[in-house]
């Protein structure tokens, strides 16, 4: 027992050696996973940011187009004939950069040529852009308008990831039939921008173990005006929140600190889904201000941490297990080793006293030999005589 005792003193300290390597690595891990997710957030931010600028830069290209544009005579005084040789050109040109028509209205709205050719013909005057575009304070403004598939029930509405910018027209450049330009209100010419493909060309790819990144726009008054994963949630406005909205969102407190701070990080999750890590930055062009945010699977940001742990943990769980049956081993055989030692004391006890009995039997012998005398011995009440000539049973 007490040669087991160092060998039951190491085996408490290795144990004790590798719950405290465990516990090192765990509390590293979440550092490390902290850090990496805090370092992810700045990076997710300048993605945001790049994405919000080079989407500025494309607005403004596109609306300086639809400037041009409106200034060519045959826009200015709606000439049939020789509009829409010139539209179709620009568009021919402007196409390839996500503008997917290009429409003239006249000064009831009604459109007059497009190079969207079933446009043609329909009315737009109730349109807030064209409302906006008849209005003379605006003249050499620009408009956004997101654009709102219709239908013949107001209620079926369902938004298109397209948005347009309207541009008042009013006749300035002379003309052969009006050499002196009325400076009145023609129209609107507007351009329709495909919005989806306008992020995927811009978003950065991701970076990582990331798989995707999921974009969503809001006005400044709550209404979701883009969603690349849930298009159907387009038009609802959190402002407006009923109980639908809980069925997916455990809160709304990450749209409410997108709307308040305007440019930062948040995480949030949905239900039975895995929680997300979105950062978001604001969009002021014309008369629209978006707030853009650019969202990811928290778990595939941190995942190659977790990944690095279960690794670590499986090679911890070698060791532990090789230490184990190195303990048990050494434990084992220092077992059987006492057992050893015990068996060969006893069979030296056992030796001993075997010598000892044989010299006492043999001096016994001797002593009875040489005697002169007879010697009787009782063993269990059984008479036994001895005498030179060696032991005699009388029974």
């Amino acid at each position: 027992n007490l040669a087991m005792k160092p060998n039951v003193s190491i085996f408490l300290i290795t144990a004790a050696v590798v719950a405290g390597i465990l516990f090192l690595i765990i509390d590293f891990d979440i550092a490390a996973k902290d850090e990496v997710i805090r370092r992810f957030h700045v990076y997710q931010l300048h993605v945001v940011q790049c994405l919000v600028k080079d989407m500025d830069q494309y607005l403004r290209s596109r609306s300086q187009g639809a400037q041009v544009l409106s200034t060519f005579a045959s826009v200015q005084h709606r000439d049939l004939k020789n509009m829409p040789a010139d539209i179709q050109g620009y568009f021919q040109y402007v196409k390839k950069d996500h503008v997917k028509s290009i429409s003239m209205y006249d000064e009831n709205g009604i459109v007059i040529y497009s190079t969207t050719e079933d446009a043609i013909g329909r009315n737009y005057a109730e349109c807030d852009f064209f409302q906006w575009a008849t209005r003379k304070e605006n003249k050499g403004k620009q408009f956004v308008s997101s654009l709102i598939r219709a239908t013949q029930h107001q209620s079926e509405r369902v938004p298109y990831s397209r948005f347009l910018i309207a541009t008042p027209v009013y006749q300035k450049a002379p003309d052969s039939r009006a050499p002196k330009p009325a400076d009145s209100f023609v129209g609107v010419l507007t351009y329709t921008i495909d919005l989806k493909e306008v992020i995927a060309a811009f978003l950065p790819p991701v970076s990582g173990n990331v798989t995707k990144q999921e974009v969503w726009i809001m006005d400044t008054s709550g209404t979701l005006l883009f969603q690349s994963e849930h298009p159907e949630m387009v038009l609802n406005c959190i402002r407006k929140r009923d109980e639908t909205c809980m069925r997916c969102h455990v809160t709304l407190d990450h749209v409410e600190k997108t709307l308040a701070e305007r440019q930062g990080t948040v995480e949030y999750a949905l239900r039975e889904q895995p929680k997300k890590s979105a950062a978001f930055a604001p969009l002021t062009f014309k008369n629209a201000t978006w707030i853009i945010a650019v969202s990811v699977p928290l778990n595939e940001v941190s995942g190659f941490a977790e990944e690095q742990l279960a690794r670590t943990l499986l090679l911890i769980g070698v060791i532990v297990v090789a230490l184990l049956s190195a303990a048990t081993l050494v434990y084992r055989n220092g077992r059987l080793r006492v057992r050893a030692e015990e068996e060969t004391k006893q069979w030296r006890e056992k030796r001993e006293l075997e010598e000892k009995i044989r010299e006492s039997e043999e001096h016994y012998r001797t002593v009875v030999d040489i005697s002169p005398d007879a010697i009787a011995v009782h063993c269990e009440g059984r008479p036994k005589e001895y005498s030179k000539k060696g032991l005699i049973d009388t029974s």
